[in-house]
């Protein structure tokens, strides 16, 4: 399935693919950002997992024929890592989870600024907000950080920006 790399959301800095075409190591070099990075071995079900934010560089073995595609997500997104993992598991590299990492990362932004200002000034002005933010959180466990922020929004009474 090809990659749509013109199509790629606020979350997804680049993305990439590679085929190894000879039992090697590679050099990893840490650049500041997390990958969410799809591989298939021949004979094995493939995996998604996500890369590390290394101080220091690393050695990776691959494996003749080994496919990796990784999607490099922006520095500064902040990553729940098994709720992406399920989100994406079972599904190829796509279209489909650039949708997936959209709705499950939640990368700072304006909206997600002034949430956190208001949050910080109703949680100390009105302990009930804090009951009611739970409650209403509980309601919807599958929820993913768009749906979160509109949540929290409406706990607080406050005008959805636009």
């Amino acid at each position: 399935m090809p990659i749509v790399k013109n199509a790629m959301c606020s979350n997804v800095l680049d993305i990439w693919e590679t085929t190894a075409v000879s039992n090697d190591q590679s050099l990893i070099i840490p650049d500041g950002c997390c990958d969410l990075i799809f591989k298939f071995r021949e004979g094995q079900a493939p995996v998604w997992f996500l890369s590390d934010l290394s101080d220091t560089s690393q050695i990776v073995s691959v494996f003749k024929g080994d496919y990796f595609t990784g999607y490099r997500l922006r520095p500064g997104t902040r990553v729940q890592a098994a709720q992406l993992l399920k989100s994406v598991r079972g599904h190829l590299p796509g279209g489909k989870v650039l949708d997936l990492i959209e709705s499950d990362l939640r990368h700072p932004t304006t909206m997600t600024c002034k949430l956190g200002k208001a949050l910080a000034k109703s949680i100390t002005t009105d302990p009930s907000v804090v009951r009611l933010i739970r409650s209403e959180l509980a309601k919807s466990p599958e929820r993913n950080g768009p749906q979160e922020r509109l949540i929290l929004w409406r706990c607080l009474n406050a005008p959805t920006p636009s």
